[in-house]
């Protein structure tokens, strides 16, 4: 448990690193790790979605419940089998998706009536 938290604790400095994203839940006490979209971002975490599972992973993006229902966060779980390298692999197609939603970001959503 103790690698597959280091993984994960890794793999969230990693991913608050990037400019776009800001850390929820670091994966220090669960090997589970959450981050959402910051301010400003011409895409959303549904779209980041999208891109990973383009590549191959299931990064399930999701709003919150209750009270937080206007945050979005994708999701990561650190499994037994999710080495470094393996996390090093998802770091980069991440990368890649930002870049890709960077040069052709989506079109806005239509305004919704309800």
């Amino acid at each position: 448990m103790e690698d597959l938290r280091d993984v994960a604790v890794r793999l969230s400095g990693e991913i608050g690193q990037m400019s776009q994203f800001e850390v929820v839940c670091d994966g220090s006490a669960i090997t589970v790790l959450s981050f959402k979209m910051r301010e400003d971002q011409p895409f959303t975490v549904f779209h980041v979605s999208d891109r990973l599972m383009m590549a191959g992973w299931q990064v399930p993006a999701y709003t919150m419940r209750g009270n937080a229902s206007d945050v979005a966060v994708l999701r990561i779980v650190v499994r037994e089998w999710f080495s470094m390298n393996l996390a090093g692999g998802l770091l980069d197609d991440l990368r890649s998706a930002v870049e890709h939603l960077i040069e052709y970001p989506p079109e806005p959503e239509p305004f919704s009536h309800t």
